[in-house]
């Protein structure tokens, strides 16, 4: 990499990456670990009535927190350069 290379997050790379990032957590289905009447309109059953039952959210990893890592990423690299 050359000393040209900015800290600047371009149009094109956000276009590319916005949502590329994520992990996943388990859950268990929210309706019974709220023990929910099974008519309640607000959350929908994921595992159908099993209390044992989890599933694997995906937390997708905002924008703003991509820029922060790739601009620690590249100053680290430059400090190291010198």
């Amino acid at each position: 990499m050359n000393n040209r290379v900015k800290a600047e997050i371009t149009n094109n790379m956000k276009a590319n990456f916005a949502g590329e990032f994520y992990f996943e957590i388990e859950e268990p289905c929210p309706k019974c670990a709220l023990h929910l009447d099974q008519h309640y309109d607000g959350i929908d059953c994921l595992c159908d009535g099993s209390p044992d039952t989890v599933y694997q959210r995906k937390i997708v990893v905002p924008w703003d927190t991509c820029k922060e890592i790739y601009k620690k990423m590249l100053n680290h690299f430059k400090e190291n350069e010198k």
